[in-house]
């Protein structure tokens, strides 16, 4: 599992391309599903509204909204959010794995 350093610390970050087989013309179609899926689902909407919070931007009305239904448990001091449904953050924005 790859890390980036955000806040001075080590996170991890899930690649979403490297659990799938590309190479396959299976393979690809089950990437593309399970990426619809994921953005249906609203997984990177919620990662791209705790990442803004992160860094101090302001959110959207829909994405507060969903930073609010979040259900958070940490003893951490930073408060960073590592995973939701067991998974971490993506490495990269949406748009950029489908341009890939």
């Amino acid at each position: 599992m790859k890390k980036q350093i955000i806040n001075n610390r080590e996170i991890p970050v899930y690649n979403f391309l490297e659990d799938h087989d590309l190479d396959t013309d299976w393979g690809l179609g089950e990437c593309l599903e399970n990426l619809i899926f994921n953005i249906k689902e609203g997984k990177y909407f919620l990662w791209e509204a705790i990442v803004r919070d992160e860094q101090g931007l302001p959110l959207t009305k829909n994405q507060q909204e969903a930073l609010d239904e979040l259900i958070y448990f940490s003893d951490e001091e930073d408060g960073l959010i590592l995973y939701i449904d067991g998974i971490p953050r993506p490495s990269e924005p949406w748009y950029e794995t489908v341009n890939k």
